[in-house]
């Protein structure tokens, strides 16, 4: 589990709901459909990470296939998150704004009361 801090640097709407609160309510965000752009930028992503670890650009490419394919997924990994990894929090964030905008205002936490309502 990422700490609280992070947690709110990735999610700075979490703030609004109680922290007990927040695996269930990550959890609803998530089960967001992504948007076409989304799934656009997804496939895009792949292709642009199997385009950049073809054996024409390795720099040395090992004799052996194995080692090869082992390379290529230790590799794969980090640039996927980088790559994807940002789609991924867009459609989190976009559904997290659809759960707290759905949620009871008595279920947040004290500092909101309701919309558009100042304590």
């Amino acid at each position: 589990m990422i700490n609280r801090t992070a947690m709110l640097w990735l999610y700075p709407r979490l703030r609004e709901v109680r922290p007990e609160a927040w695996e269930s309510t990550l959890s609803r965000a998530r089960d967001a459909d992504l948007e076409t752009a989304e799934w656009v930028g997804v496939i895009g992503g792949i292709a642009l990470v199997a385009w950049l670890l073809g054996t024409e650009h390795f720099a040395f490419a090992p004799q052996s296939p194995f080692i090869l394919h082992l390379l290529r997924f230790v590799l794969a990994l980090p640039l996927l998150a980088l790559v994807v990894g940002p789609i991924y929090l867009r459609r989190t964030r976009r559904g997290l704004d659809r759960v707290l905008a759905r949620m009871d205002d008595h279920t947040r936490n004290g500092n909101v009361l309701s919309r558009g309502k100042e304590p």
